[in-house]
Formats: structure tokens, sequence, C-alpha cells
């Protein structure tokens, strides 16, 4: 093989193993908006991917030894490019059709990780095999030309890795990512052969570029009705306008995954708190009366630190939101403006946690992740004794939750009941919705109070206006406060199956 030749191959070699990434990567984009992104799903993407790319590796080493040179290698780039085409194609079908099916999250995502990424990563994965086969000399030297153009496909697969997930998703976004990477695969195509089968590469190149044409205008053509999706550097965000059935208004709402919407805003009263649980957060006005300072983890829309500033004129709060991205959604969406009150951090909750010296009367908790589960990290008796350590005294935390009180559905609310009253002085629950059955899946609050309890003490409560009395009317009762807490289930960093909880939950 001449040397112009040779680099040519280390070339696809190289770029093609970064498109194996890069795709890797997006399919837990592509998937999230209808499936979320649970372990479940990460574990059907990863599981499909590598056992395509097993049988790419297998059916590609036996083509090649009956046929192998630049010619073939790139008919198998092109049909890698028609795969990818293929996938854009079927995948609002497909995601539509199996994201309304009522089976497990383990069969759908499995299910549509086959059907969307398996062709492409089978056909991705015939390239190293055939690019080995091309470049072997002779058998002396054929172990090292293996070990090369192996470390080399890998090493374009970590620069896939970081390129993706530090600049072409944030940036790019899912869609016209993968478009992208269509586009590459057809030039690296023809970079490999040029002048064989030139006509029928040309062909399928056109209609490639119609069909990607065809994808974009339907997108650019959305109607303002339509699901606006937004890619930042940790979530797939859609925005929809929705009729408030509670109030009758229109709302914008905001969610990450199809269990349910993460937040909301009346177009007409940006301030006023669309969701019941979180005007629950007003249960801090009982439990730590005159509060000065306070701690929300977990933004997302920004609506409660919203009606904080508007509400509590005297005092501050902090908000921990992991992506800056949804930052600038609030900003731009949502009404949020910036104020000397509120203070913003960009990092994972429970590295606040560990690391901040501030101290707070109150800490706010709103952080899920998908399927409408906790990050376990923030669920553990380790993350609520950071609570606690920056808690002033008599301070208390009022976190979210979502569980029921009795049944198969009930062990995260067990879990976490448990795993506060292990750390807390004084843990009570709050019911959100008063006539959802005990043994359903509904918002639940926690407050987990350091020092003095407010309750205890027998504070008069009829001081306050009428929506605090009724929400503390909500206090779940000690008789089923008896049944919940249970010892075995105690959440540690070592040990927190938060998502495994609420995959049960789901199944029943």
């Amino acid at each position: 093989m001449t040397k112009q030749n040779s680099s040519k191959l280390y070339f696809a070699v190289f770029v093609c193993g970064a498109v194996v990434m890069i795709f890797e990567l997006l399919a837990s984009r592509i998937l999230g908006p209808y499936l979320g992104t649970s372990f479940y799903t990460w574990t059907s993407i990863i599981g499909v991917i590598m056992a395509s790319l097993s049988a790419g590796y297998a059916v590609g080493g036996k083509l090649a030894d009956r046929k192998a040179n630049l010619e073939s290698l790139s008919s198998i780039i092109l049909w890698s490019a028609l795969s990818l085409c293929l996938t854009v194609l079927i995948q609002p079908t497909v995601l539509n059709l199996i994201g309304a099916a009522k089976w497990g999250i383990e069969i759908r995502s499995v299910l549509a990780a086959t059907l969307l990424f398996a062709l492409p990563s089978f056909c991705l994965a015939m390239i190293t095999p055939y690019s080995v086969k091309i470049q072997l000399s002779g058998l002396k030297h054929s172990a090292s030309t293996v070990g090369s153009l192996y470390a080399l496909s890998t090493l374009g697969s970590i620069f896939g890795t970081f390129l993706a997930g530090f600049l072409l998703i944030p940036y790019f976004g899912s869609g016209l990512l993968v478009n992208i990477l269509i586009i590459v695969l057809l030039v690296i195509s023809l970079i490999v052969a040029l002048h064989k089968n030139l006509l029928l590469k040309i062909f399928l190149a056109i209609a490639i570029l119609i069909l990607i044409y065809i994808n974009a205008t339907k997108v650019a053509a959305m109607t303002k009705t339509d699901p606006l999706s937004i890619d930042t550097k940790y979530n797939t965000v859609w925005l929809y306008n929705f009729r408030d059935y509670a109030t009758g208004k229109t709302a914008l709402g905001l969610f990450l995954d199809p269990y349910d919407t993460q937040s909301a805003m009346y177009l007409d009263d940006p301030l006023k708190l669309v969701f019941g649980y979180t005007k629950f957060y007003r249960l801090a006005e009982y439990f730590a009366p005159g509060f000065q300072k306070a701690l929300m983890i977990g933004g997302c829309a920004y609506s409660f630190p919203k009606y904080f500033l508007a509400n509590y004129a005297k005092a501050l709060i902090d908000v921990v939101e992991i992506d800056p991205g949804m930052t600038e959604i609030a900003k731009k969406y949502f009404h949020l403006k910036l104020d000397n009150r509120l203070g913003i951090y960009h990092e994972d909750g429970r590295t606040y946690l560990n690391e901040t010296t501030n101290k707070y009367d109150v800490i706010y908790g709103d952080a899920f992740n998908s399927s409408s589960a906790v990050p376990f990290q923030l669920t553990t008796q380790e993350a609520a004794e950071k609570m606690k350590s920056i808690l002033n005294d008599n301070g208390v935390a009022v976190l979210n939750l979502i569980g029921a009180f009795e049944g198969p559905k009930a062990d995260f609310t067990k879990a976490e009941y448990t795993t506060f009253k292990k750390v807390f002085d004084h843990v009570h629950l709050y019911t959100v919705h008063s006539k959802v059955s005990k043994f359903s899946l509904q918002n639940i609050i926690l407050v987990a109070v350091k020092g003095q309890d407010q309750l205890s003490d027998s504070a008069d409560s009829t001081t306050y206006d009428q929506e605090l009395q009724g929400m503390l009317k909500q206090i779940v009762p000690d008789s089923t406060l008896s049944k919940l807490e249970d010892p075995a289930m105690l959440l540690t960093d070592d040990f927190a199956p938060v998502e495994y909880y609420k995959y049960k939950s789901l199944q029943n």
C-alpha cells in the first residue's frame, strides 16, 4: 500500500472511531425525551451498542478475509452513513410508539436502542477489521499492525468523547449533530476511494443530503404550539404551552423526560406558583420563622426562587443548579432576573454541600433526575448530615419527594424517612394532595428540623394565612410514620438503590 493510501486509512480509522463514541453519547439525548435517562436507559444503550459492535467486528472480519480493499472500505463507511440516516428518519415514529407502550422501561429502552442504534453500530464496527486486513503486509508485522489500528481507533473514540461532551452536544444539539456525523462519514467515504463507483457514491450522497435537508426543514417549520427543544450540556430540554386545568390559565411548561413536567410558569403571572408542591415550601415560614438565608438545591426554571425573592423581601437565597444552560433558559423564557439577593452556583448539589462554608436557616430540596427520582447522592445519610451541618440552630430542610405511604410503591418514602430520621432531631411528612390514595405515587414534603421543633412546642399556627394553615393540616399522622421507619432501608453513599425503588414503583 502506498504511503498516501496508508494515510487515508489511518485517518478514516481515527475519524470513524470518534464517530462511534459521539453517536453513543448522542443516543441518550435521542431516547431521553421519550424514555428518560435513568440507568435503565443507559444500560440498554451501552448493552445494545456493545453487542452490535461485537457482531460488526466478527462479521466484518469474515467479510474482510474474502475481499478487503479501499473500495470495499469506502462502501462500508457509506453504508454507515446510510444507516445513520435511517435512524434519523425512523426516530420520531419509533420513539412515539415505544414511548406510549405500556411495557416496562427495560423492555422499551432495549427495543428502542436496538431499532435505532444497532445497525449504525454494526456498520461502524466493520470499519476496523477491514482496515486491519487492508493494512496487513505480512505475518511478520501483523500484531503491531492490528495493535496500531485498534489503538488509533480507540484514540479517535477518546477524542470523540471529549469533543462531543465538551463542545459538540452543548453547542450543536443532538438533531444537528447526527446530521453532521452523516456528512462526515460521506466525506470520509469519498476520501478513502474517490474514483471507484463514483457515480453511485455521488448519487447516494445527494440522496442522503436531500433527506437531511427534508428533516432540517421539518424542524425549522415547527409551529409555536409545538414543543421547543433546547440542548444544554446536561439535558435536552423541551418547552411547551399548556392549559392549567386547575385555573384555566395558559402556562409555559418545561420537561426533561416523558414522565412529568418539571417546571411551569403562568404566562400572565410569572411570579405565581403553578404546582401545588412548590407552595408547600412555605412550611419554612412556620418551622423557621424569621429566616434570613435559604439554599435551594435544584433550580430548574427557578419558579420558587422567583417567588422567594418577591415574597421574602429581607431574605437571601442561594440556588445550586448543576446545568448552566437551565439558568439561561430560565432567564430567556421564565422571566428570571438577576438580583443581589440571589446567588447562583452551577455545580452538583452534593458537591456544594460537601464544600460550602455558608450557613443557612432553610434548605429547600427540588433536585430530580430521570423518572422523578432524586439523585441518589442527595438521599443518603451522609448527604443528610451535610445538610444538617450547614443549617443554623433551629434550621429546617424542606424537601420534595415522590413516593407512596403504603404498598410496593412506598419503598423510597420508607428509605428516605428512615435516613433523615437517623440524622435530624425531628422529621415530619406532609401530603400535597389529601385525596390521593396512600398506595399511589404523589408529592410528599419531608420537613427535617435541626434543634427546636415548632410543631412539638405547639407553636400557634392561627397567626398564619389560610393557605399555610391548610398546608399544616396535611401532616402525616404518627400512626402512618411508625410504619415507615425501617432501619434495614437506611440509605448510604455505599448503598442507595434509589432508581431501583423508583423503577419498582412504576411497575405496579
